[in-house]
């Protein structure tokens, strides 16, 4: 029997405009497993009770959660549902989308929501040694810190609408400014300098995301969102290319390490240090190379394809950092979408607005931390991020 096939019940759904059904009851005859796969078919968000559920035993309870939902529903407790139902400040929405049983073994807590009201969140780092966390929000040219005790505070504004942060080893912040089109350095002093503006006597387009390698050198992509109204100042574009660079540790000019990405977002290093990821947002795809002892990258190939449509109002690929085992966490749509080292779809971190970045952070790196639309959020990890050298 399917209840959503020209039905009564399906009729009132869609009539009220529900897109969304919550799940809960017996599994007698698999009658879960059914309801759920005939209401995914026919449209609907799926959500089952996982503590709203029962079978004959635990074990199948385990089973049927794990394996039998996987690519149907979210899975959540009744009490997350009812939270989700109502979510404001300080209080938590759990829910993840389950590819494989794996992401259990990640994934340690529930989303919390830290703070909102933004325009539109980015950039996030995590400083160890204050125990803050530093992000954006471009449109509105702001640079704010949240911590525990205190909440948001500014910190800089104008933020030359500054985008991706991070730190070097020697506690220094690098940022990538929308609005100047470089890449700079802030000591702990105050002192300021540009680390990065030109290309071969031309300006770069808008650099975005930046990571630090274990040698010191600097790699940041260039897309031209700093050049469009809001997210930058609205200018022409002196490079015909959208490039990935790099910055040698001890300085110097920016070195092109590619220039065949259509727009080229998110980066982060693998743990050993001998692979770099890359998305594309508007080709809703990730590619990985391989970094040569010079610094270079070679054997460009597809790691993971198809993280939506590449559309920005959905969510794509943007914000990208990969965790101690090796694994890959990127924005996508409805979330932060989990990817194990061999390209395996793990699953979906649920997050109720676009998401833009993400960081890790907290005492022991195993929180991750969320920029998302108007809001921050926070979840705990049951695995510590990736160990960048400004985090050992």
């Amino acid at each position: 029997m399917n209840a959503f096939y020209n039905t009564k019940l399906d009729s009132i759904l869609r009539g009220l405009g529900v897109e969304t059904v919550i799940i809960t009851g017996a599994w007698t005859n698999m009658s879960v497993e059914h309801t759920a796969r005939h209401g995914a078919d026919a449209g609907y968000e799926i959500i089952v009770a996982s503590d709203g559920t029962s079978t004959i035993n635990d074990e199948w309870q385990k089973v049927a959660l794990n394996y039998a939902l996987t690519n149907v529903a979210v899975v959540a407790r009744c009490e997350e549902i009812g939270e989700a139902l109502q979510l404001g400040v300080g209080e938590v929405l759990g829910g993840v989308q389950v590819k494989s049983p794996s992401l259990y073994d990640l994934v340690g807590g529930e989303l919390q929501k830290l703070a909102t009201g933004f325009l539109f969140t980015e950039g996030p780092i995590w400083n160890k040694g204050g125990n803050f966390l530093l992000f954006s929000d471009m449109p509105g040219d702001i640079r704010r810190r949240w911590n525990e005790k205190e909440g948001i505070k500014e910190v800089m504004k104008p933020a030359n609408k500054c985008n991706g942060m991070t730190y070097d080893a020697d506690g220094n912040l690098i940022v990538c400014e929308h609005s100047t089109s470089t890449v700079v350095r802030e000591r702990p002093d105050g002192r300021r300098e540009t680390i990065a503006s030109h290309y071969k006597s031309k300006e770069l387009n808008s650099p975005n995301d930046v990571v630090v390698a274990d040698d010191g050198s600097i790699y940041f992509t260039d897309p031209p969102y700093g050049r469009v109204p809001v997210f930058g100042v609205p200018r022409d574009r002196q490079l015909d290319f959208q490039g990935v660079y790099r910055i040698p540790a001890g300085g110097g000019n920016p070195q092109l390490l590619v220039s065949d990405f259509e727009t080229p977002n998110g980066l982060c290093f693998s743990p050993d240090g001998s692979l770099l990821y890359i998305n594309d947002s508007t080709r809703a795809q990730i590619r990985v190379f391989d970094v040569k002892r010079d610094g270079t990258i070679s054997n460009s190939r597809i790691f993971f394809d198809k993280i939506g449509g590449g559309i920005v109002e959905e969510g794509m690929a943007d914000g990208m950092k990969c965790d101690a085992l090796g694994n890959i966490y990127v924005t996508g749509p409805t979330g932060v979408w989990v990817i194990s080292p061999k390209a395996e779809f793990i699953g979906i971190i649920r997050i109720p607005e676009v998401v833009g970045n993400l960081t890790w952070g907290g005492p022991d790196w195993k929180t991750l931390y969320v920029c998302a639309t108007s809001s921050l959020y926070r979840i705990q990890m049951k695995v510590a991020g990736n160990q960048s050298s400004y985090m050992r």
